[in-house]
């Protein structure tokens, strides 16, 4: 079951006897293959980092398996990963949970999690709505460490992440850092 789309990539749900897992299928719509499987490989070693921390999604495994014909008609490795699966995304539970204690707790959690990812050295640098699901007991879990990276340096001025979501400083090309 299709459980979410982006430009880079398909979330499917997938349930066995045992367990709830997502599969992140790449889509080449909007990059060529090998930098599409690049950057999935990169945010599936990333994430390895990150395997003891309860507020980032754990991913499994990374595979690639058979071939396919994407839209433009050429053969493709499917390559995906294998992820917990999380129920909801705080983008489609905002509305339905704005108490001011859910919202408390959803942002203490927030700043837990990204100062734990700070203190092993780690940045987001996307951190919105999108990239924030919480399981079916309402564990927040950050996701989608497409533009982590283990150092500031250079990324000063640098317009990473989704526009939308940068901080002025970013957008203005300013340096919005200092160590």
């Amino acid at each position: 079951t299709l459980s979410s789309s982006s430009a880079a990539s398909d979330v499917y749900k997938r349930q066995d006897k045992e367990c709830t897992l997502a599969l992140k299928v790449l889509n080449y719509k909007h990059q060529s293959w090998p930098q599409s499987v690049r950057n999935l490989w990169n945010e599936f070693e990333v994430i390895r980092n990150f395997d003891k921390c309860e507020y980032v999604l754990q991913y499994y495994d990374f595979i690639e398996a058979g071939k396919a014909i994407d839209e433009r008609g050429k053969e493709r490795t499917v390559s995906y990963i294998v992820m917990e699966y999380c129920e909801y995304s705080l983008l489609n539970l905002m509305n339905d949970i704005a108490t001011e204690e859910s919202v408390q707790y959803i942002f203490t959690e927030l700043l837990k999690a990204v100062s734990q990812i700070h203190s092993w050295g780690f940045y987001h640098w996307d951190i919105k709505p999108d990239n924030i699901l919480l399981t079916k007991d309402y564990k927040l879990k950050i996701i989608d460490f497409g533009f982590c990276t283990d150092r500031v340096a250079g990324m000063a001025g640098e317009k990473v992440g989704t526009v939308n979501y940068n901080s002025w400083e970013s957008l203005l090309g300013k340096e919005f850092m200092n160590e």
